[in-house]
């Protein structure tokens, strides 16, 4: 670390991850497991979100479920993609 750099707290992270649900246009919102973690749990999700993502090499099909629907998306028709877009 040099003299320019500060360590960064866990109070840090969630305080910069809970800033996202105050952006009231954010629409799309691609995560790793701990930060969305942080966020729903302190009851920080952004008003209306078109699309989630929980971004990660061991995310399972049912973890992206289960993640789109604790931020009140409707997973009836979700899809699985997987390649390149």
């Amino acid at each position: 670390m040099t003299a320019g750099q500060a360590r960064s707290s866990p109070q840090d992270a969630t305080t910069t991850t809970a800033l996202l649900a105050d952006l009231a246009n954010l629409r799309y919102l691609a995560l790793g497991r701990q930060q969305w973690t942080t966020l729903l749990d302190h009851g920080k999700v952004p008003p209306a979100p078109a699309a989630v993502r929980l971004a990660g090499d061991d995310v399972t099909f049912d973890d992206a479920l289960a993640l789109a629907s604790r931020v009140g998306l409707d997973t009836g028709d979700a899809l699985r993609v997987a390649g390149s877009l």
